[in-house]
């Protein structure tokens, strides 16, 4: 059976909906294209994981949840004054900058498609200048240790780009720790090459994939990690927990299993942010807190000692430092002394995933 894996309707209704908010068109390169059309091609639907990490579902385009907003986190707040959006300084002793806004494939679970969407593009021709900018902010700024490249992804930069961003930085003896977060080798294990890989080696990064599912890490990518491995990188993973995509405790053990076995770290487990038409993806949590006690009684530590975080204006939080609320339709955490609050997502609207789409492989193989 050939399903038509963008329908018109779909096409159509999101197309609508980008027009009134700042929502990123699908964007599949060819070499996860194909995982997506396995998975369609097995499961004779639109309903798999792979394929609603990167098409809007009818589902997305549909539900709404109430808290919904463009930017939940609100990262412009962390933007410093005089800069023009290239950088987030949230944490005093690190950076976040972003010397892209392009990434290799949309995931339409994105939490910054509001910040992206805006400067989508627009930033390319400019990194000389946004690395000026962030030097000459860094020299005020003796506090800040780590540099993190993200994005956009960062490995979408060309190799001399790439270069120039590591020695620049390199020489600023302030700086310790190089991080860069990607999710480029995922959609295409080519598209870290050889070069940038010596690069990243070179000036002691650690690289943070986003893989989201067990079945993301195919042998190809799992080939090119262990080489990077064998010449030295450190490899970690984060990823955030999706309704209808990893939302199972025997999901989230085959994908922190395989990442324990390529020798890959987990930092963290996300949970989704009440941005626009982000719904289908959100989990209650009531249920959240199921899934992560069924982990730490039926796992060994290093498969559960993985931390479960909900990033907020801020920063991120652990489930550990919710405290009382009076209102049963918010989450409240307490940081630093501050109070910030989460809208629940609605028990009634968090229909789990089914697990048989969940590992379709897994049960197909077994039949």
């Amino acid at each position: 059976m050939t399903l038509n894996l963008y329908p018109e309707e779909e096409q159509i209704a999101f197309e609508q909906l980008r027009q009134k908010l700042p929502l990123l068109p699908p964007k599949v390169p060819s070499f996860y294209k194909n995982k997506v059309e396995q998975e369609v091609e097995a499961l004779g639907h639109l309903n798999g994981p792979l394929y609603k990490t990167v098409f809007p579902t009818k589902e997305k385009i549909k539900l709404q949840a109430p808290g919904e907003v463009a930017d939940f986190i609100d990262d412009r707040k962390h933007i410093p004054e005089g800069t023009n959006g290239t950088f987030l300084h949230k944490y005093a002793n690190r950076i976040l900058f972003m010397p892209t806004s392009i990434c290799l494939g949309h995931c339409m679970y994105c939490f910054r498609q509001d910040l992206l969407e805006e400067q989508h593009e627009n930033r390319e021709k400019q990194l000389e200048k946004d690395l000026s900018s962030l030097i000459s902010y860094l020299n005020s700024q003796p506090q800040v240790e780590e540099i993190i490249l993200s994005g956009g992804d960062p490995l979408m930069l060309s190799a001399k780009d790439l270069e120039m961003i590591c020695e620049k930085l390199s020489q600023l003896k302030q700086i310790k720790h190089f991080r860069i977060h990607t999710r480029a080798p995922v959609f295409d294990p080519k598209s870290f090459s050889d070069k940038k890989m010596e690069l990243l080696i070179k000036y002691n990064f650690r690289f943070v994939l986003h893989v989201i599912h067990p079945y993301e890490l195919c042998q190809d990518l799992l080939q090119v990690l262990s080489i990077a491995r064998s010449k030295g990188l450190r490899l970690y993973n984060q990823f955030p927990l999706l309704r209808g995509v990893n939302d199972h405790p025997k999901v989230l053990i085959k994908l922190l299993t395989h990442l324990d076995e390529a020798g890959i770290k987990n930092l963290s487990v996300f949970l989704p942010e009440p941005v626009h038409h982000s719904a289908t993806f959100r989990i209650s949590y009531k249920r959240i807190q199921e899934i992560i006690l069924e982990l730490q009684n039926t796992m060994p530590s290093w498969i559960s000692s993985t931390r479960f975080c909900q990033d907020t204006s801020l920063g991120k939080v652990r489930l550990e430092q919710r405290i009382p609320s009076s209102n049963p339709h918010e989450i409240l955490f307490e940081r630093n002394q501050q109070i910030t609050s989460v809208p629940d997502f609605p028990t009634e609207l968090d229909i789990p995933g089914n697990l048989n789409n969940l590992l379709w492989k897994d049960f197909q193989s077994s039949v």
